[in-house]
């Protein structure tokens, strides 16, 4: 190509700077605009000419570059948006509009389940971009409690024990239809959450019988072990019985004080849980019947305990409290300081380990082995 028609090539820059440009132009007209100043169409074009055909002749000048330019421009654009946001609006507005943004912002990120590594993230980039009443850290935004939960050392595992009272009060207080006597069903049971190992829970559950709803965790144990019985339900039936003693004021929905009192309505439990939180042999022994006092007898044969004898003295709650069969008690039970039935209260039968688990399984094995033959 010719040297002289490239120095006649007009010279032309990028798409970028021309969009800045022309927000620039357009920034321009709106203000002109809101001081009452009226802008032509040709106005504004030869307004844009003049301004390019300036910019082409200070490129050449070293005291004004391109860069400046683009930064100058930047900076105006910025600061007549920030101008035209804030006509018009007192302070006041201003943070009623921020609380109301605030509160969607927390609706919107506990609805999402967003993390707080993103919501971190997120609130950065608005504090920089002018909201500057919105916290920098996730858990100031959402309220996380700065307790954390606090675990005990008990057996070979640890212990959580929940605020047994507090929750009760918060819940009853939350409730439209207020209750002067409710009852209350107590569930105990270990589970082992993996199958490859000796790790296992032991929650205590409870609810209201008069209250329709999921049940309530009042304690949680993990080991590897059964949790020891005693320091396992100190706590629990401490905060029971205070319960049971002297009921609950809560405040009901016209701010008016109601006294609620309590009572124990049976615990659920099944058999080897059962025989566990009574202190007592398990249901397998000789002396294992919790329903009487009769003795069983092991056959050898078909490897199973059997009762045969059934005209024998049933338990009583009085006689199991005084242990009159010495051979049916492990341990003291933390059980006998509530004011309940030992015998009647605590549900003596389940149909998963006497029925499905027990004869059954014999019925369906013995069912097997007779096809096979």
């Amino acid at each position: 190509m010719n040297p002289e028609k490239r120095k006649e090539k007009r010279y032309r820059h990028s798409s970028s700077f021309y969009n800045k440009l022309k927000k620039l132009n357009t920034s321009a007209s709106k203000k002109e605009k809101s001081q009452g100043t009226l802008v032509t169409s040709s106005t504004a074009s030869c307004s844009t000419s003049i301004a390019v055909e300036s910019h082409r002749e200070d490129i050449s000048t070293p005291s004004v570059s391109t860069a400046s330019f683009l930064d100058i421009a930047d900076t105006e654009i910025y600061d007549q948006n920030f101008s035209e946001e804030d006509s018009g609006e007192d302070s006041d507005s201003h943070v009623v509009s921020d609380i109301s943004f605030k509160n969607k912002l927390i609706n919107w990120a506990l609805t999402n389940k967003i993390t707080h590594v993103a919501l971190n993230q997120l609130l950065k980039i608005l504090k920089e971009h002018g909201h500057d009443n919105l916290p920098l850290s996730a858990r100031t935004l959402l309220h996380t409690p700065a307790e954390t939960v606090k675990l005990q050392k008990m057996g070979s595992g640890e212990f959580w024990f929940n605020d047994f009272s507090k929750n009760i009060q918060s819940l009853l207080e939350h409730l439209d239809n207020q209750h002067t006597s409710l009852s209350i069903i107590i569930h105990i049971d270990g589970l082992p959450p993996y199958k490859s190992s000796l790790i296992q829970f032991w929650p205590i559950l409870f609810l209201f019988e008069e209250i329709p709803g999921p049940p309530m965790v009042a304690a949680i144990y993990c080991g590897e072990t059964k949790p020891p019985l005693q320091e396992y339900l100190k706590d629990f039936i401490l905060e029971l019985k205070q319960l049971i003693k002297n009921g609950l004021t809560i405040k009901g929905p016209n701010q008016k004080e109601i006294n609620i009192t309590f009572n124990i309505n049976y615990i659920v439990c099944d058999t080897p849980a059962r025989s566990f939180i009574k202190g007592v042999v398990g249901f397998s022994a000789f002396h294992g019947c919790i329903k009487c006092t009769t003795v069983g007898e092991y056959d050898r044969a078909g490897r199973h305990m059997s009762f045969p004898n059934t005209n024998c003295p049933l338990r009583t709650d009085e006689s199991f409290r005084q242990k009159h069969d010495e051979d049916h008690h492990k341990e003291d039970s933390p059980l006998l300081d509530l004011p309940i039935n030992m015998v009647d209260q605590v549900i003596v039968a389940d149909s998963l380990h006497l029925l499905d688990l027990g004869v059954m399984r014999k019925c369906l094995w013995l069912g097997i082995w007779y096809v096979q033959l």
